[in-house]
């Protein structure tokens, strides 16, 4: 056994990096250590010592890693001395076959709101990486009140849930497929694109605020002070992509801000559910200004600055086609890194 398990780890070295680093091969991964249970109750446990300000009490492996919006820390530092409570919104993604485990939903941070993604690889029933990414309101988020919107649904859409039939279950390599071409055509997006894979009633959350169209509105917003005036309304230019589904809103043709989306992972899939979770960057080199939309009309405005938007991003996937999206992004610094290359 060990001999076939050198081998293949030779043969895989020998092969070039690709472009999208996938889930591990489940093959190599021997029986499941962790099951579905387990690596949710674990998740808990890394959030439970978080908001306690104490990783001492978790089951550590030897030389775990911890990233923080793409930073290396020590563990008990950065929002381990920040959380302060549990939110009611949690959504766990599970991957027995990789001994990971994956996690968005609402935390507490000194009384605010903080919308969290966090994935969790484990080493036999040890604890090996632990990696989060902060959405933080007011920090090139996609709005303000996503927190609020999540708290109010209280817990993730049904048809997250919804498991596939056995016979009806893609294989982990077609879910990843599937979920990169939302990736590939987003980048550089001009609208021309074939977005057949998107169901057609495909919805996306992003930082809990829902970005195209679908079941979920943004709260109201508080009436202002007696004898204020009402703020004018939020506009945006471009087209209206809250009142498009996902489809509608890549054949427009506005994401070609978007000029580069990298360092894709996919490190984790739930075969049960047809989901995959993944990391990537959006980059918007700042360069793309005044620029037609599909239908030949002039955008206004643009990116003006260099920025990179580091995401965690979920998607479902039912009978070959996005049925919805949930992401949680930060605002980095252009061309950052993660410092989770080939994980």
């Amino acid at each position: 056994m060990k001999s076939l398990l050198f081998a293949a780890a030779a043969l895989l070295a020998a092969l070039p990096t690709a472009a999208v680093m996938a889930a591990p091969d489940p093959a190599l991964q021997g029986l499941v250590q962790c099951d579905r249970a387990c690596l949710q109750g674990t998740v808990d446990q890394v959030l439970g010592a978080m908001i306690a300000h104490d990783a001492s009490k978790l089951p550590l492996a030897p030389g775990v890693r911890y990233t923080e919006n793409g930073q290396a820390l020590a563990l008990n530092d950065g929002f381990w001395n920040t959380a302060s409570g549990r939110g009611k919104y949690s959504h766990y993604f599970l991957d027995p076959r990789t001994d990971q485990a994956g996690f968005m939903g609402v935390v507490k941070e000194n009384g605010d709101d903080v919308i969290v993604a966090m994935r969790i690889a484990l080493q036999g029933r040890n604890i090996s990486e632990i990696e989060t990414i902060m959405g933080r309101s007011g920090l090139g988020t996609a709005g303000p009140s996503g927190s609020k919107t999540l708290e109010a649904m209280g817990k993730p859409d049904d048809i997250w849930f919804k498991d596939i039939p056995a016979s009806e279950r893609a294989t982990r390599e077609d879910v990843i497929r599937v979920s990169n071409m939302y990736f590939s055509n987003l980048q550089n997006n001009d609208g021309k694109g074939d977005y057949s894979f998107f169901a057609d009633d495909c919805y996306r959350l992003e930082n809990g605020t829902q970005t195209t169209s679908g079941p979920h509105s943004a709260p109201p917003r508080a009436p202002p002070a007696a004898g204020a005036p009402a703020p004018a309304p939020a506009r945006r230019p471009g087209p209206d992509m809250f009142s498009l589904g996902c489809a509608q809103g890549f054949k427009t043709g506005y994401f070609r801000i978007v000029t580069r989306i990298r360092d894709r992972r996919f490190p984790l899939v739930d075969e049960e559910k047809g989901v995959a979770f993944a990391f990537a960057f959006f980059d918007h080199a700042g360069n793309v200004h005044d620029f037609p939309l599909s239908d030949g009309t002039i955008s206004p405005g643009g990116i003006k600055a260099p920025f990179t938007w580091e995401i965690a991003e979920a998607f479902r996937i039912e009978h070959g086609k996005i049925k919805t999206v949930e992401a949680v992004l930060n605002n980095a610094p252009y061309g950052m890194k993660a410092g989770w290359e080939g994980k």
